[in-house]
């Protein structure tokens, strides 16, 4: 928002259309519901009451105050719940708020850029903050999925990975973390699953040009399948407009580098920022 000011302005003067204006707005640029509630909302409903308490405001004036915050409000509850339910895993509520959003006939993109996005951006902080365990981040994972399932492509996908277990190596745990991460952040992603197969990896790199290959191992003696893909890709003719990011236990930045993949992280969060500045690269 501009000036945070200007909503409060707007259930003032009750101008209805700017206050649902200037939450939208706040909304797209990622503005938590409650900061909106608790700092411009509750405050200027507030300043209405006690204008209306001294006389200064006539109960027209009142009447179109609320009105205004009503504007507002309705953007922001219940979909802000939405965010809530992500962040305390509550699957059945996302779900159920997804279906009555989308009822409402609210834009996918909307759902996703304003409350599936940032709750998972947040379950990531948390996690590499140690305020949340990875038992917390798979329950935040499945109220998410529950969500995305309703809402389609949602709209300009942030970009397209696709991800798997090197072959030979059936851990999951990890790699489904930064899957979840990654479809929560707007992207669109292609789960191989484990033990998957440099060609498996190639074929599925091709299907769409600018794909990015996430791959993961946890073992020593399968990290080696990552340089083959790598490889693989190469002999394909794709490796240029194909960016590989590792991870996984045994990985390293200094293994990355010296089996030419473009980035490495050893955490969920930073897959997804490192997913991004690639993405973002080559537009």
């Amino acid at each position: 928002m501009s000036d945070p000011a200007e909503l409060c302005h707007a259930i003032l003067t009750g101008d209805a259309p700017k206050a649902e204006q200037l939450t939208k707005a706040a909304l797209a640029a990622h503005v938590h519901p409650a900061e909106l509630l608790s700092r411009y909302l509750i405050p200027a409903i507030d300043e209405v009451g006690r204008r209306y308490d001294r006389h200064d405001y006539s109960m027209t004036r009142l009447m179109t105050g609320a009105r205004a915050m009503f504007a507002s409000l309705e953007l922001i509850t219940p979909r802000a719940e939405l965010y809530e339910a992500i962040l305390s895993g509550d699957h059945q509520r996302a779900r159920e708020v997804t279906k009555a959003a989308l009822a409402a006939s609210v834009a996918p993109a909307e759902l996703v850029s304003v409350y599936v996005t940032p709750a998972m951006e947040e379950v990531g902080r948390r996690f590499e903050c140690n305020e949340l365990y990875v038992p917390e981040l798979l329950i935040a994972q499945r109220a998410m999925k529950a969500a995305v399932a309703l809402l389609g492509t949602a709209g300009d996908r942030a970009g397209r990975v696709v991800i798997g277990t090197v072959q030979g190596d059936l851990h999951d745990i990890g790699k489904n973390l930064v899957a979840a991460m990654l479809q929560g952040c707007g992207f669109e992603v292609i789960d191989l699953q484990v033990d998957v197969p440099p060609e498996k990896f190639v074929a599925a790199a091709q299907e769409k040009e600018g794909t990015i290959v996430a791959m993961s191992a946890l073992l020593t003696t399968t990290m080696t399948m990552m340089k083959r893909v790598i490889d693989a890709l190469e002999e394909a003719g794709i490796r240029e407009k194909t960016k590989v990011i590792i991870g996984g236990a045994p990985i390293t930045q200094q293994y990355c580098n010296q089996i030419g993949a473009d980035g490495y992280s050893d955490n969920a969060n930073g897959a997804v920022a490192l997913a991004r500045k690639l993405a973002g690269a080559r537009t």
